[in-house]
């Protein structure tokens, strides 16, 4: 008859816990596995999966000593790999944000904002434009392969910074490295929402000129439809040119994570 250790079934729920741990903190920042998206089994299922490769390594790199571990040890060891996800998941979701407030401003300037709407992503209310313009950044990371880049940081990041390691090394580039990411949300929003804005505004203004000449014609009731088409228009034709120099300001998780290891 087989026998369980109740010290080898602590040891191995421990480490189960703790490989989890970091990936799971990815995923609170990162939209590709939120609650509202995937909840119950299904999701933790997929996030145990995701981590065999670091529960294999947990295991076998485990200290001896471990069922002697004290339980303020092993949550100060949680929180720490916890922390460590979000700060890994934030070069994902700060490009994330600033395509959802791109198409927010964009939906803001056309007077579209009363149609807001609840992102089931998020949990945010958000406006259409920027719903739509995150669910296209989110095909788009699945098929360029950016979500493989993003597993590829988080394992690399069990190299540099080892599960049972309390204290994380960390270089002097790292405060610097995830304030940038507040200076991308914003790049990204001007870079993508520019050209929208602009020929939004000259139209305006062309209408202001029309009202002017034409007080008869209600403005007030022409902008909203010319400026959403004149808009959306500019975005359309627009969106390949920008997104290929917006790829020049984007950043790689892994290069983020030896930037910040540096």
């Amino acid at each position: 008859m087989l026998s369980l250790d109740p010290d080898e079934m602590r040891t191995a729920l421990v480490v189960l816990v703790l490989a989890v741990a970091r990936i799971s903190g990815m995923m609170l920042v990162v939209p590709v596995l939120a609650r509202n998206m995937m909840t119950g089994m299904a999701r933790n299922s997929v996030i145990i999966a995701l981590s065999f490769p670091v529960i294999g390594r947990a295991w076998t790199t485990r200290p001896e000593d471990l069922d002697l571990a004290s339980l303020t040890l092993i949550l100060g060891l949680g929180l720490k790999e916890l922390l460590l996800g979000l700060v890994l998941g934030l070069p994902v979701a700060a490009v994330m944000w600033g395509v959802e407030a791109c198409g927010t401003f964009i939906d803001n300037q056309r007077g579209a904002t009363m149609a807001s709407l609840l992102d089931p992503a998020s949990g945010n209310q958000t406006s259409p434009l920027g719903t739509f313009l995150g669910e296209l950044y989110l095909t788009w990371l699945f098929v360029t392969g950016g979500f493989s880049k993003l597993l590829e940081a988080l394992y690399r990041s069990h190299e540099i910074w080892p599960v049972w390691t309390f204290r994380p090394t960390i270089g002097p580039a790292f405060v610097g490295e995830v304030l940038s990411l507040a200076d991308l949300v914003m790049l990204l929003t001007l870079l993508l929402a520019g050209p929208a804005i602009l020929a939004m505004l000259l139209s305006e203004l062309g209408l202001a000129l029309i009202g002017r000449f034409v007080p008869q014609l209600q403005v007030f009731y022409v902008a909203m439809p010319v400026k959403s088409v004149v808009g959306l228009l500019l975005l359309i034709l627009s969106l390949a040119t920008v997104l290929t120099h917006a790829g020049d300001h984007g950043l790689s998780p892994v290069a983020f994570v030896r930037r910040i290891a540096m």
